[in-house]
């Protein structure tokens, strides 16, 4: 499926014809036709309604595209993973040491803990 109507202008023939496309595609291809998930901004594909609500999501709150990857990263981020697919880590969070009490102690040859 073409997904360049996602990144076209609400008010344009390509949007429309491009949301009604997927409408039809996702009632054809839902285990529920009657309640499908809304991938607007709003709902992402958290929410599940009727085609026509849907619709009216898609045109009112529009729907995220990959051009600006920037879109994705507080999503990608919340599964701890970048768009790149790699862990992301907390470039903020400090560099802890070890603490050294719960670091192995070991026994000296009469048994006895060497600290």
């Amino acid at each position: 499926m073409d997904r360049d109507w996602m990144s076209a202008n609400r008010l344009t023939v390509k949007y429309r014809e491009g949301v009604d496309f997927f409408l039809e595609f996702s009632a054809k291809n839902a285990d529920n036709p009657d309640l499908v998930h809304c991938p607007c901004l709003k709902c992402g594909n958290m929410e599940r309604m009727k085609i026509a609500q849907i619709r009216e999501h898609l045109f009112k709150n529009g729907t995220l595209t990959m051009d600006d990857p920037g879109d994705y990263d507080d999503d990608f981020a919340l599964w701890g993973q970048s768009i790149g697919g790699e862990s992301e880590s907390d470039p903020a969070a400090p560099e802890l040491e070890p603490d050294p009490d719960s670091q192995p102690k070991k026994k000296n040859g009469r048994g006895h803990i060497r600290v």
